[in-house]
């Protein structure tokens, strides 16, 4: 729904020159659009009948200047398997959300996130010897395991407050910037797929609205 409805917008807007293709992480190659799905194009004057699905690969990853993924979980699966793509994929709403000023917040994100990491990395770094003698001394003394599991305790206390500012900060820029998933309308009836049309739409209509 997202490819044709992108087309549409893009050709109404006489901005012909992009290339706009959709692909699944784990879709039968070939397959055909969900009949809901073909139903509710239908209402927007679109015709999906003859979709057929493309399996997400390596090459067409490649190809594309600009990822859009519908959920936090497709971004991820994308960047577990093509981390070098990383500065083009996005969520839907997250890439419109970055064209409607709000990039700030999520460059705050990332960036608080890269810090979490760095502490949490030095962190393991400063004290992995000691972690490493002390499992090793619980498995051998078992009469000394609580005062061993206390100073873990300890360890990790320090390491929750290192990064407490960063996680209460992390959490006020999620929520200021919302939740950035297009709901999933698989297996759900016509009018759940005719809302997540609509919710795609809006976002691309962003986007559109935007470009150069």
């Amino acid at each position: 729904m997202a490819e044709v409805l992108l087309k549409d917008l893009l050709t109404s807007s006489g901005n012909d020159n992009y290339k706009v293709k959709s692909a699944g992480i784990s879709a039968f190659e070939g397959g055909g659009a969900a009949q809901q799905a073909i139903r509710v194009m239908q209402e927007e004057g679109i015709d999906l009948s003859n979709h057929q699905t493309t399996l997400l690969s390596k090459e067409l990853a490649k190809e594309a200047d600009l990822i859009l993924t519908m959920t936090q979980r497709h971004k991820l699966i994308i960047l577990d398997d093509y981390p070098e793509f990383r500065e083009k994929v996005y969520t839907l709403k997250e890439y419109a959300a970055r064209i409607e000023d709000i990039e700030s917040e999520t460059k705050q994100i990332e960036e608080l996130h890269q810090i979490i990491d760095r502490k949490r990395e030095e962190f393991i770094l400063e004290y992995q010897e000691e972690i490493e003698n002390l499992e090793n001394r619980r498995e051998e003394l078992l009469n000394e395991l609580e005062s061993i599991d206390g100073r873990i305790s300890e360890l990790e206390d320090d390491l929750n407050q290192r990064v407490l500012t960063e996680k209460r900060e992390l959490a006020r820029l999620r929520d200021e910037v919302g939740n950035l998933d297009v709901s999933d309308p698989f297996g759900q009836p016509l009018s759940i797929y005719r809302d997540c049309a609509q919710e795609i739409k809006a976002e691309l209509k962003k986007i559109v609205e935007n470009l150069d």
